[in-house]
């Protein structure tokens, strides 16, 4: 008998697991939260645990030097997002959270909805020669 080998994996006869979060409301507890920097701006990367135990993110951009008017609307939606996520998670000081750690163990409703064409079809994306689906993107509810 041959040594078990990755290369050897064959799984043309099993079945894919359903993964992730379906569509709908679900109660999420936050398990990390950080700030990113990246340019001119600050984005909150906030990932959060449904209850089936999948993981996704939202991202709330909070901070932009860059004082265009899509710049601009862009912060004033993430912090709007931020607010809701802090204010319906149970935050002691939604207007003035401090520590990013303090989002961590909030559970807040959250609303997810995967990107949709005209006809209703879920969007896919392509990059590099591989293509996908769009991943649900979370709708915090009161936002």
């Amino acid at each position: 008998m041959s040594e078990w080998t990755f290369k050897n994996l064959n799984l043309s006869q099993v079945t894919q697991e359903s993964v992730g979060v379906p569509e709908g409301d679900h109660v999420c507890k936050i398990v990390n939260a950080e700030v990113k920097k990246s340019g001119t701006k600050a984005t909150i990367h906030v990932r959060f645990q449904a209850p089936n135990g999948s993981k996704f993110y939202s991202f709330c951009k909070v901070h932009d030097t860059d004082t265009s008017e899509k710049s601009r609307r862009g912060t004033e939606i993430g912090q709007k997002r931020l607010k809701s996520i802090l204010t319906h998670g149970g935050h002691p000081n939604p207007d003035n959270p401090g520590d990013i750690k303090t989002l961590l163990g909030l559970e807040v409703g959250v609303r997810l909805a995967y990107p949709k064409d005209e006809d209703g079809n879920r969007l896919t994306w392509e990059r590099d020669g591989k293509r996908g689906l769009q991943q649900a993107q979370p709708l915090e509810k009161g936002a």
